[in-house]
């Protein structure tokens, strides 16, 4: 599982292939990945260029957002401020930004099969906060068909 928006942060694309290469060498035949990420789609036309988010009564969070010069990145600063302390972290990321069709292309490329995008997750703010990447996000599935035999799964077994 790659959860939690966590894929997409390489320099390039072919960085993240990587990535996807070697969960596919490392799952057995007919494993499955699943990967949650940001909906590039949706970002692109909707992120926030500037927001502030409290943490808790003595933090907050700058984020300040622009789309790369090609279109397929956000990239992003963010600043946490304590309110006694001052800052405390003034930090860029850059996290490519894949729709449907880019991701199950890239799956395809590292070698797995039956892609199968589930759906979108749409959140919510009960402190009407910001979600940033998180706001929606994609849940696609791929399965591994290399050499090996897949086994049925037998529950009186033991």
């Amino acid at each position: 599982m790659i959860l939690g928006n966590s894929f997409g942060y390489f320099e390039t694309i072919n960085d993240d292939l990587r990535v996807l290469k070697e969960a596919f060498r490392v799952l057995k035949p007919w494993d499955r990945v699943l990967i949650d990420v940001a909906d590039g789609k949706y970002l692109r036309k909707n992120f926030q260029s500037r927001s502030w988010e409290w943490i808790d009564k003595s933090l907050f969070v700058c984020r300040e957002r622009s789309l790369s010069l090609d279109g397929q990145s956000l990239i992003s600063r963010e600043v946490i401020t304590h309110v006694e302390k001052g800052v405390l972290a003034d930090q860029f990321y850059d996290e490519r930004l894949y729709t449907k069709e880019t991701l199950s292309e890239i799956l395809k490329t590292a070698g797995f099969s039956d892609i199968t995008v589930h759906g979108e997750i749409t959140t919510d703010s009960a402190r009407n906060q910001d979600l940033g990447m998180m706001e929606r996000r994609l849940i696609i599935t791929a399965e591994v068909k290399k050499n090996g035999r897949r086994y049925a799964v037998n529950s009186s077994a033991r």
